[in-house]
């Protein structure tokens, strides 16, 4: 059978895989994956290596446009010696200042927790 339209199956309709309702095409493997607890622990500490990376990246943007809109008047084709003052002063403000703050909500979250 020849396909006419572009991106559709050329098979008929009752060829095609159907799985069951709920369960969105996973197989077993992936159940039973989900219960051992090794692949279990490696998928949490996927996630979050994955959160401390988004978290790094959302700071660096946060402190390109904060440090560049402070210190950058009209962007040409190189930095004044001015501009480049400025822009390491606010980069090391802007790192301790967010050291700081991720110090004390650790110091908070462990008062509140009891230890």
């Amino acid at each position: 059978v020849a396909c006419r339209k572009p991106y559709t199956s050329c098979q008929p309709r009752s060829a095609i895989t159907r799985y069951p309702p709920g369960s969105r095409g996973w197989s077993s493997e992936t159940y039973s994956s989900m219960a051992n607890p090794e692949v279990s622990a490696q998928m949490q500490e996927f996630i979050q290596r994955e959160s401390q990376m988004a978290q790094v990246q959302q700071m660096i943007a946060t402190l390109t446009d904060v440090c560049w809109d402070k210190c950058v008047s009209s962007p040409g084709t190189y930095l004044s010696s001015k501009e480049t003052t400025c822009l390491e002063n606010c980069t090391k403000r802007f790192v301790e200042v967010t050291q700081f703050i991720m110090q004390r909500a650790a110091h908070k979250a462990g008062e509140s927790s009891g230890f």
